[in-house]
């Protein structure tokens, strides 16, 4: 006797990573009536392997996981975002020292240099936004510092604006290599930009917070 198929076979559920925010991924429920309905209505006579059922289960299992995962990376890293913000807010009014470009606005400031030893002569270079030097600056190489307003040492007086500083070593004439020249100017602001903590400077100059290597109380 030949027996009818009187069953549906139900199509097996397919699952993608794009499941993963929304749809079986953020409803385990759903996923448990389908895999119940699916093996209800399977066909008696061709029965899915059993194993096949365990393999889709643990598949949901790990795709929920990471999502939830991935969902408790993000809020961490909010909440430290915020945290590290609100120690960063507490630089505002202080001078940070970082490599940084140097806003010329006639007052003093303090260059930190770092020549290397061997060099027995060495420039400030001086490049406006452009790229173009400006200004050149012979300075004693041993030195660990000096002060600049922007004036040459012939008296001339670059215009308020932002520019780029670098160190030129020589030895016997010949060029070692470009170093750079690290300053201190006060924080203005502390804003999170995305995720990341930004430091701004007179000039509009903004800088990571992980770039600063030193921050003083306003002499």
């Amino acid at each position: 006797m030949i027996i009818g198929d009187t069953t549906q076979t139900a199509t097996r559920p397919q699952f993608s990573n794009a499941d993963e925010s929304n749809g079986l991924a953020s409803d385990f429920d759903t996923f448990l009536q389908l895999l119940t309905a699916q093996i209800r209505n399977q066909d008696p006579l061709n029965p899915a392997d059993s194993t096949e059922f365990v393999a889709q289960l643990a598949t949901f299992s790990n795709v929920e996981q990471a999502v939830q995962t991935n969902d408790l990376l993000k809020e961490m890293s909010a909440q430290m975002s915020l945290q590290n913000m609100s120690e960063m807010s507490s630089w505002v009014g202080m001078e940070a020292r970082a490599v940084m470009p140097v806003a010329v606005d006639g007052t003093e400031k303090t260059l930190i240099l770092n020549t290397p030893v061997v060099a027995d002569a060495a420039d400030i270079v001086v490049r406006n936004t452009a790229g173009q030097e400006v200004q050149r600056i012979a300075i004693d190489p041993d030195a660990a510092e000096v002060s600049w307003s922007g004036r040459a040492p012939t008296g001339e007086q670059l215009p308020e604006d932002v520019y780029n500083l670098e160190i030129e070593s020589f030895s016997s004439g010949s060029l070692l290599g470009t170093s750079n020249v690290e300053t201190f100017a006060p924080v203005r602001e502390a804003a999170l930009i995305d995720g990341q903590v930004i430091l701004r400077f007179p000039g509009d100059i903004g800088m990571p917070s992980s770039s600063v290597l030193g921050v003083r109380n306003v002499q």
